[in-house]
């Protein structure tokens, strides 16, 4: 057994490192530092989407990943020893894997940092609510800042859709009659009034032939 001197927690930002001295002040364990990426997630229902966690293992190798689910604010486990457990997610497949890089501007701190990616490749109504992502080594443990998921129902949005295209054509098709109205209906009126206002002309003139003209001079004279 060890004889710890001291034991501190010092708290960064969303960081939380824990430290372990020894008496001689030889030995030095740090526990895991993680980060989120983003608070709030977002996706349709059976799209995909990706809750990831950011893991600075430092001093130690293969800290052990928790992703858990806060749910009527009760933490679950969703991934634990290897291992998916939870009823929500037998019809929602996960995917965890684990990316190493270099860190050379903390190399004396840190060799490697670790992403820990919780995919969803079919997200369910049900799978909405907060997640976490937890990590444990020699020296404890830390976890990161809830991240919310928020799914959202397709057709709803596909009948929000229907109805804007809908209240969209009305307007256009209201629009496209006032301007009927105000041009090509007033003008044809304009034309029907001129129409009546032309003059009639007096057809009821008296023509005649040149033979019957003849026939009347030569009626004259027997008379």
């Amino acid at each position: 057994m060890k004889n710890i001197n001291s034991h501190f927690w010092t708290v960064l930002d969303r960081f939380v490192i824990c430290s372990l001295l020894s008496v001689a002040g030889k030995s030095t364990a740090f526990a895991v530092i993680l980060r989120t990426t983003e608070k709030s997630v977002w996706t349709n229902e059976f799209e995909s989407i990706e809750l990831t966690c950011l893991i600075e293992s430092i001093s130690t190798n293969n800290p052990r990943i928790e992703w858990k689910k806060i749910k009527n604010g009760v933490p679950s486990y969703v991934y634990f020893q290897n291992k998916i457990s939870g009823n929500m997610f037998f019809l929602s497949l996960i995917e965890l894997m684990t990316v190493y890089k270099l860190n050379s501007a903390e190399a004396a701190l840190s060799d490697r940092t670790q992403l820990s990616i919780a995919k969803f490749r079919s997200v369910k109504k049900e799978d909405a609510g907060e997640y976490y992502c937890q990590a444990r080594n020699e020296a404890g443990w830390s976890k990161c800042s809830p991240q919310t998921m928020e799914v959202y129902d397709l057709d709803i949005v596909g009948i929000f859709l229907k109805v804007l295209g809908g209240v969209a054509a009305f307007i256009f098709v209201i629009v496209g009659i006032c301007q009927i109205q105000k041009s090509g209906y007033c003008s044809c009126k304009d034309h029907r009034e001129t129409n009546y206002k032309v003059p009639q002309h007096d057809n009821r003139m008296d023509y005649a032939s040149p033979d019957e003209g003849h026939f009347r001079h030569k009626s004259s004279f027997v008379i």
